[in-house]
């Protein structure tokens, strides 16, 4: 089947490329949640560092990042010393996966 000459239009698309797409993606996120993702992301290499890790986490084997976050949501406590609620750290493990995601790394199931 022959489409129409006006199917093929070009002129209604622009031309982006991946500098354009990172750029749109960056200005999509939240401020606040880009605040919490710094902040979350801080404590966690704090909490590396303190166990001796140097690396940053995208350089740090999927296996090893994984025992190392796990070390960390069942240590990690406020400020005070208590305890974070659940919410708090699944929020934490999505911050770790947003940053991670940015580097293709994947845990093991």
């Amino acid at each position: 089947m022959i489409q129409p000459k006006h199917f093929f239009q070009c002129d209604r698309f622009k031309k982006v490329n991946s500098e354009d797409v990172d750029v749109f993606l960056e200005e999509q996120v939240n401020y606040n949640t880009k605040k919490k993702t710094e902040g979350d992301l801080k404590l966690c290499i704090a909490f590396l560092q303190s166990e001796g890790e140097q690396r940053f986490c995208e350089f740090i084997p999927p296996c090893d990042l994984n025992q190392h976050i796990s070390h960390f949501i069942l240590s990690v406590r406020k400020k005070g010393g208590d305890e974070f609620e659940p919410l708090s750290l699944r929020g934490m493990i999505s911050s770790i996966d947003c940053y991670n995601a940015k580097f293709h790394i994947v845990f093991p199931s």
